[in-house]
């Protein structure tokens, strides 16, 4: 949720590059308290997971064909190890973790990261699930090809050095591994309707959680994964309805996205 990126200062007073904007940390952390709650302000991710785990569960079947999700075991993620990145209070993080899945949960907030720890203690009897504070570039220096499953649902438009941010991902990612994706795309639409119209007048998003330069099309998505070493296999539109709190799956990408890429084997 707020893994980003920005240029920092060290002592020296050299330019180091960084994913962690604490402005962004500040702006998310103030809903700490209120995360859980699925009539709150998060209360849209909260319903948004009735498309994304799905949509994991379904990547994963389609790319390699995983009896346990086609014959809808509760533990059908078992054997997966999954990084859920900019994870925030664990609304996604948890889900996964039930169905199965070795799953680490990391943030830039360690307000977040004890909300997600709390959280968890009481509403998860397993030892698969771990919550770790760190920026994904320091993580992934310590973690290469760790992880069969990388998910970064709501972060991408977070993040202006997406470059950095990808890279970092495709080097925690083991070769054939999975990127799942959820964002917003940089359109007149999705500046309508997830900034004016969710924060501005209905009031469905904090006020100023979003900027839309940070926002990417899943046309430039695709082709900067591209570079990375990915190639994308799926993309499906996302439609948000304000009054039942909702989610559908649209074929129109031009505000809600979602994604799977694949990292290329090496040659």
């Amino acid at each position: 949720m707020i893994i980003c990126s920005r240029t920092q200062v060290n002592e020296e007073g050299l330019k180091v590059s960084s994913t962690v904007d604490k402005n962004e940390i500040e702006q998310h952390v103030k809903f700490a308290e209120e995360w859980w709650n699925e009539d709150g302000p998060m209360k849209a991710l909260h319903s948004m997971n009735r498309l994304r785990i799905p949509f994991i569960k379904n990547g994963l079947n389609n790319a390699y064909k995983v009896s346990a999700i086609a014959e809808e075991k509760v533990d059908c993620l078992k054997g997966f190890k999954i990084l859920d990145v900019g994870c925030g209070g664990g609304i996604l993080t948890l889900p996964l973790a039930r169905l199965g899945g070795d799953v680490v949960g990391l943030d830039a907030s360690q307000e977040l990261i004890d909300c997600a720890k709390k959280y968890s203690k009481f509403n998860l009897q397993t030892d698969t699930l771990d919550y770790v504070c760190s920026n994904i570039e320091d993580f992934s220096e310590t973690n290469k090809e760790v992880f069969d499953v990388v998910v970064i649902s709501e972060v991408i438009e977070h993040v202006t050095n997406k470059d950095l941010f990808l890279k970092a991902i495709h080097k925690i990612l083991k070769p054939g591994g999975s990127l799942f994706t959820t964002t917003i795309s940089q359109t007149f639409a999705s500046w309508l309707g997830a900034i004016v119209v969710a924060e501005q007048l209905l009031n469905l998003l904090p006020p100023g959680i979003h900027d839309w330069d940070k926002f990417i099309s899943a046309n430039d998505l695709t082709k900067k994964l591209e570079e990375v070493g990915f190639y994308t296999v799926m993309v499906h539109g996302m439609l948000y309805i304000p009054g039942l709190n909702t989610w559908k799956w649209c074929n129109n990408t031009s505000i809600n996205y979602a994604l799977h890429s694949l990292k290329r084997f090496r040659k």
